[in-house]
């Protein structure tokens, strides 16, 4: 692995306003995906291990690191080709329109995000393509039926290595949420059943700790100043409805250590029922906070029965956060119910890396397992799909995530 020559290509419009410190212990405040990538590079320069990040923008860092500037993904590209760079790490789908502009340098895919069926089909045919990473064992299993798959492996992110379990802090009836205000995290789903959290638990109160701009996407924002116009509507409407503004506190983007803003609420909840890990989770469970969150996706490698409750609909999520609020439920976080957690340190996510790395320059090739848990995000459908598929030769069109995309897509002509 020494002798490999690997770049790590990051858009970073969003972080450029700050000095890049450590992420060991903390995240500064910048969204998942780019934690991570930024905390790869700086294990991978703490180690001494031989790379290169390209940036599409100026950064400053509190440690020593190597970086090129480069325009876009087809300058990048172009470093890579011109520097005969071996791999390339690259956020799933990026590049993927100018794939074919690489010479000998190797795609390493990191899927942080659910992607569609055209592109990990591509993903899966393209031969540049040398790995695909997903970030949790229940990502991985979402594609189990398709060719994707077979590039796969599993490194679960990160998270800060610094918890701080409060366990004398004062509970308030706080019902917290922390995220990109977006569509994508589903806030509206949030403020949708509000108004009946509050009829039951008058004296709650709604955190919010995230901003309508957490990955720098310059949007217009609202009349209000906490997200884009549109979906500003939306996720105010209940509340302005029925009066209860003063029931939430917006209090922005959190620069650093969270844990005396989110140790002070009983429950954090999350609606989006597609997430590859949810860092956010982890970071509520580490403070010692349980989480309320869909039964589905990532959530079920990092939420467990001693850390918070799986709902499958809207009314699960009322009678979980009712029950907490209540005090009616009994789960207790400490470092003994934490011991999962050991899989998401940096330490072993390093590790992981390293060993993927190594496995790619031995042209060690291992396949990819999936969890028993056959009745959790229909992976019985997919295990016997996958089955299907390799007895009568099928393509990737008899996958789930191809069977959907069909399907939308005679609806969408109709």
């Amino acid at each position: 692995m020494e002798k490999s020559r690997i770049c790590i290509y990051i858009n970073n419009y969003g972080t450029t306003n700050m000095v890049m410190p450590s992420l060991i212990e903390a995240n500064p405040g910048m969204g998942g995906t780019q934690y991570e990538m930024f905390l790869l590079c700086e294990l991978f320069s703490k180690n001494n291990i031989p790379f290169t990040l390209l940036l599409t923008h100026k950064q400053q860092f509190s440690y020593e690191i190597k970086y090129e500037f480069v325009d876009n993904i087809e300058s990048a590209f172009d470093y890579c080709n011109r520097n005969k760079s071996k791999y390339i790490i690259l956020r799933a789908n990026d590049g993927l329109k100018s794939i074919d502009k690489l010479k000998e340098t190797k795609i390493i895919y990191w899927v942080h995000n659910f992607i569609d069926y055209k592109s990990a089909t591509l993903i899966a045919k393209n031969s540049k393509v040398k790995k695909v990473v997903f970030v949790s064992q229940e990502a991985a299993d979402f594609y189990y039926d398709h060719d994707i798959s077979k590039k796969g492996a599993v490194i679960f992110n990160a998270i800060p290595s610094k918890r701080v379990i409060n366990d004398k802090a004062k509970k308030e009836n706080i019902v917290a949420f922390i995220g990109d205000l977006s569509p994508y995290k589903m806030f509206d789903k949030l403020t949708a059943i509000w108004p009946k959290i509050i009829k039951k638990n008058p004296d709650a109160k709604l955190l919010v700790l995230g901003s309508g701009d957490l990955y720098g996407k310059g949007k217009k924002f609202g009349a209000y100043r906490l997200a884009e116009e549109k979906f500003e509507v939306k996720f105010l409407k209940p509340i302005l409805k029925n009066n209860l503004f003063g029931t939430v506190e917006f209090a922005g983007l959190v620069k650093g250590d969270m844990s005396q803003k989110i140790s002070r609420a009983k429950v954090t909840v999350f609606m989006n029922p597609i997430e590859t890990f949810c860092i956010a989770a982890t970071d509520s469970i580490g403070n010692g906070v349980p989480v309320v969150c869909p039964k589905s996706t990532g959530y079920c490698d990092v939420v467990n029965k001693k850390t918070g409750f799986l709902f499958r609909s809207k009314f699960g999520a009322k009678r979980y956060i009712n029950k907490i609020l209540k005090n009616k439920d009994s789960l207790v976080i400490n470092e003994e119910s934490l011991g999962y957690f050991k899989s998401f340190q940096p330490d072993t996510f390093y590790d992981s890396w390293i060993s993927l790395l190594n496995d790619l320059e031995n042209d060690n090739h291992k396949k990819i397992t999936h969890k028993k848990n056959y009745f959790v995000n229909n992976k019985l459908f997919v295990v016997i799909m996958r089955n299907i598929r390799l007895i009568l030769h099928l393509p990737n069109c008899f996958s789930r995530i191809g069977i959907k995309w069909y399907i939308a897509k005679i609806l969408k002509k109709n």
